[in-house]
């Protein structure tokens, strides 16, 4: 917003806490997935009616649920299927992507497997930065989960990693 102040941003959010990327996000058959894709469509073709809308890009904070066992081994390969089917589904093969790097604390016990994965897919398919949350502090009560000011932060992060994505020039068409 603050480098687009005359413009309109807007987000779509699809989210469910602890859910795996390797069922339910799967997009082969996944129920959030599938879900991810019709409020994508269904929202910007509501917005098409008074706007003209541009999907710009992807935000992605997951991996706690996939970080035992098999999913975690299988990470790399989820992730990617997952981003090549979200690129053609929604009509943008270089569909700019910023994901968020699991913590590395907390009770999953193959949270690096997840974090290298993640890493290694920006490597593979760009544009995608990733954005590294180690220093966030959890919520007291609950370790799954960011305090409020890490929440800020990490949006920041994201934010900011987007706008590296596209430099400060990038512009919506008029």
């Amino acid at each position: 917003r603050e480098l687009w102040p005359n413009r309109t941003i807007g987000l779509i959010k699809v989210a469910e806490g602890a859910t795996a990327l390797h069922d339910r996000w799967s997009a082969s058959g996944g129920d959030l997935y599938d879900l991810l894709i019709d409020e994508l469509r269904t929202q910007m073709s509501d917005l098409s009616i008074e706007w003209r809308p541009q999907l710009v890009g992807f935000v992605w904070m997951q991996g706690e649920s996939d970080a035992f066992g098999d999913a975690a081994s299988a990470y790399q390969g989820n992730f990617l299927a997952f981003l090549q089917a979200l690129r053609v589904d929604s009509g943008l093969p270089l569909l700019p992507v910023v994901a968020g790097l699991i913590a590395p604390q907390g009770g999953w016990p193959e949270a690096a497997a997840v974090r290298g994965a993640t890493t290694r897919v920006a490597d593979l398919v760009g544009p995608m930065e990733v954005v590294e949350t180690s220093d966030l502090t959890m919520h007291p009560d609950d370790v799954a989960h960011y305090d409020t000011a890490s929440n800020i932060t990490l949006g920041r992060r994201f934010a900011d990693a987007a706008v590296g994505i596209y430099g400060s020039a990038w512009s919506y068409p008029g």
